[in-house]
């Protein structure tokens, strides 16, 4: 399966390390793309887990996620946000359906990294400059790719990395 990111790449060798907790995004155009991927996938643990201030209940999230299909993502202008720095900024377009409507979500996101792990922290919707730059800086047959780096696999006693507050035998590990 092709990554909903738009990379051109498999999902395994893309997005899908991130999504399931098997690695880290390096950089926040990575945790994006991969963000952008789990709201296709309807993923809501991973946008949740990589939200610096989520909302209050994965619940309402999972079933506001569930009510729309995002059809493909536009990386306009990325600031920062590499592996050696701890803020960035990522400028997107995510184009989107909801029954026969179709739609633009616009937005300039904030990305913070604690401790090698980069999380959403906001957005500010796109301005007039930048919608006018529309000119994706990865396009179609253009290649992104972030290096995998895999994390270590969590001990039996461990509470699992997808989130669930689950140890990790009885939850992704069995």
């Amino acid at each position: 399966m092709r990554c909903p990111c738009g990379s051109g790449l498999n999902l395994e060798r893309c997005c899908g390390p991130y999504i399931e907790g098997e690695a880290q995004p390096p950089t926040a155009e990575a945790l994006m793309r991969a963000r952008f991927s789990a709201y296709v996938l309807h993923r809501p643990v991973f946008i949740y887990n990589t939200w610096q201030n989520p909302p209050d209940d994965l619940e309402t999230l999972a079933r506001d996620i569930d009510h729309v299909q995002f059809t493909h993502l536009e990386i306009l202008q990325t600031e920062g946000g590499q592996e050696t720095d701890s803020t960035g900024r990522v400028a997107f377009i995510a184009h989107w359906k909801k029954g026969h409507k179709q739609g633009e979500l616009r937005e300039n996101s904030r990305f913070e990294k604690h401790c090698d792990i980069w999380s959403y922290v906001d957005g500010q919707p796109l301005t007039t400059a930048q919608l006018a730059q529309r000119k994706p800086i990865a396009r179609e047959g253009e290649l992104f790719t972030a290096p995998i780096k895999a994390l270590p696999k969590p001990g039996r006693n461990d509470l699992c990395p997808c989130g669930s507050g689950v140890k990790y035998k009885k939850c992704c590990g069995r």
